[in-house]
């Protein structure tokens, strides 16, 4: 085996509001951490409730300053010893922070309007009617419904005129159009033929 390769990179940006220095083990944090608790061997066990996982750690806008190398789970803020070596990091994560990548974008779901409760998010849907239980994409996809779920669509709301229903959705209260569930829980299938 050969030797490691140099390093090239001391700092490594966790996000915006993190850096990590490996070079002196520190890192910088701002602003409200969440989860930041401290976990047993598992979780929940007796040390659990004295040092909840969920509580957040607020680290303002001065930040908490960490040695992660000899302090490895975090417990030792060192930004009020450290003031100097904390304003250094924040104020060169800032200058990296200039050069991220925000991705903004916002996607449109790909279920299909009235068939999923509003409760249920798309990709869980999708994961149990299209991925066969895997979760997968669920935004900016072609979906044909009635592939999915045959010649009829489990409908939550009024269908489309034209569109069949199948009544079949539990969880979901019948629109008017649709004929009630028999009670053997078969599907009960109407075509709804409106025309408006």
């Amino acid at each position: 085996m050969g030797s490691a390769p140099p390093r090239t990179h001391d700092e490594l940006p966790l996000s915006s509001n993190a850096l990590l220095d490996s070079a002196s083990g520190l890192k910088w944090l701002s602003g409200q951490q969440s989860p930041s608790g401290w976990q047993g061997v598992r979780y929940p066990n007796a040390s659990s409730k004295a040092n909840d996982p969920n509580v957040p750690l607020a680290c303002g806008a001065t930040g908490c300053l960490f040695n992660v190398s000899s302090d490895p789970h975090e417990h030792h803020d060192l930004a009020a010893a450290l003031p100097e070596v904390a304003a250094a990091m924040r104020a060169r994560l800032t200058a990296l922070a200039e050069s991220f990548f925000e991705n903004n974008d916002t996607g449109v779901d790909a279920c299909p309007p009235g068939l999923v409760p509003k409760d249920v998010p798309c990709a869980c849907w999708l994961a149990r009617h299209h991925y066969g239980g895997n979760l997968g994409p669920f935004q900016e996809i072609q979906v044909d419904a009635s592939a999915l779920l045959g010649t009829c669509l489990p409908c939550c709301e009024e269908p489309a005129p034209g569109q069949p229903c199948c009544c079949k959705a539990p969880d979901c209260p019948l629109p008017p159009s649709c004929p009630p569930r028999n009670g053997s829980g078969a599907e009960v299938v109407q075509t709804n033929d409106v025309t408006t």
